[in-house]
């Protein structure tokens, strides 16, 4: 049959901050569905790797990238807006800090705007709902400040889904909890709606979504 191209691709990638590189050669090839899991040791550069793809470095400017780096058989270049906007990434410790759980969530859907307040709750309902968070469906005004630190990180998710990204990119989700407190989020991850897999809390994570 006719090949098919990667989602991503990168080959020979290397990414430095000024003089100081921090990953060479890197080689990888992420299909249009699965999942993905980068393991390796503290500082070995999996966080820069995913925020490099993520775009979230594009703004520094000692950042540093040569080699091959495509997003559907096109560079990913830091001025290619509309490739970054189908990678969404949820970075480590993933916290909220103001608003509520609703207003996070609106904040995130890409046709926020076009729709009215009562389409928005609706919205954010199948939302919540399809993502294995349905105990928050009662609780859109609650302030995130009061929510726990494994509710909190799966709701980060959501909010990173609600774009459909093609590309979802989390950066170690049980970092710096026990085993029982990062249950919730492994659970979420197995869901087949999120299409996605959460090793432990010493891995990040690079996971496509069904579009």
């Amino acid at each position: 049959g006719q090949a098919v191209n990667p989602l991503l691709k990168l080959s020979g990638f290397r990414v430095a901050y000024g003089e100081q590189q921090v990953l060479k050669g890197v080689e990888l090839e992420l299909p249009e569905d699965g999942m993905t899991v980068l393991v390796g040791p503290a500082g070995g550069g999996k966080s820069t790797l995913l925020r490099t793809l993520s775009g979230l470095n594009a703004a520094l400017p000692q950042l540093r990238t040569t080699g091959t780096a495509l997003f559907r058989g096109a560079p990913l270049a830091s001025a290619d807006r509309h490739a970054y906007r189908s990678i969404s990434y949820v970075m480590q410790h993933a916290r909220f800090f103001i608003a509520s759980v609703r207003e996070n969530l609106a904040t995130a859907l890409p046709d926020r705007q076009a729709l009215e307040h009562s389409e928005q709750n609706v919205r954010l309902k199948e939302l919540l709902l399809a993502n294995g968070l349905p105990e928050l469906v009662p609780a859109l005004h609650r302030e995130v400040v009061s929510l726990d630190t494994s509710l909190q990180r799966r709701l980060a998710i959501v909010c990173a889904v609600a774009s459909n990204p093609a590309l979802l990119l989390v950066d170690e989700p049980t970092a710096g909890m026990t085993e029982e407190a990062g249950a919730p989020i492994i659970s979420m991850a197995l869901m087949p709606e999120m299409t996605q897999y959460f090793s432990s809390s010493s891995a990040e994570l690079g996971m496509e979504r069904n579009e």
